[in-house]
């Protein structure tokens, strides 16, 4: 169908809004992507929505760089070069006949909400764009190599006191809400951040037939 589109500029605590720029778009009917699910035939085995079946080879590849525990992956790594040695891994997994990964989004690397004191965050509500462009390549590199992803969006390490808490956006000295980790799973504010944050990546990647 035909849609339009329209973006506007606005401040906080500002009467009006002016209109940047706008325009028209037309969605065809495109074929669905080849998503995998649990056989409903036989719980035991994966397949392709379709029904073709489908055995997952590959690796634990969360991400280039391990550095809440203090370890540097070997040989690929500098850390400049985080995107390229992703993307030459899967390339090795690829051409050793591998089809399957687990991908977290971390803050270390490629979070998209954290802390406004580090790299190019910026904190509660406010997504690093730079890192999700880092997810989009990842995810486009997988595409082009036919690798399906286990697309992890949360991970313990976040709520560690010995690893990422003491950084955490939620957490009180950061200006958040959150007085320890626990917390996180009982405090009424953090729902609705989780949510707005999940629809911005589903609204994202989605698409990406991984």
């Amino acid at each position: 169908g035909q849609y339009r589109y329209a973006i506007t500029l606005g401040a906080a605590n500002a009467p009006g809004r002016r209109t940047l720029t706008g325009g028209q778009f037309t969605v065809l009917p495109g074929k669905p992507p080849p998503f995998t699910r649990v056989s409903p035939r036989n719980p035991r085995y994966f397949e392709f929505a379709d029904g073709q079946f489908f055995y997952p080879i590959g690796w634990n590849m969360p991400y280039p760089v391990d550095r809440p525990y203090g370890i540097d992956y070997v040989p690929y790594l500098r850390p400049e070069q985080s995107l390229a040695a992703m993307l030459r891994m899967l390339d090795d997994l690829a051409d050793s006949g591998g089809n399957f990964i687990r991908f977290w989004v971390s803050d270390w690397w490629n979070g998209i909400e954290w802390n406004a004191g580090v790299d190019n965050y910026g904190g509660i509500g406010r997504y690093n764009l730079k890192n999700a462009w880092l997810t989009d390549q990842v995810l486009e590199h997988c595409r082009q190599r036919k690798i399906h992803v286990l697309f992890t969006t949360q991970n313990h390490v976040q709520l560690s006191l010995g690893y990422s808490w003491p950084l955490h956006p939620y957490s009180r000295p950061w200006g958040g809400f959150l007085t320890y980790p626990d917390e996180f799973w009982t405090h009424p504010q953090v729902p609705p951040l989780l949510k707005k944050r999940a629809e911005y990546m589903v609204a994202r990647y989605a698409d990406a037939p991984v």
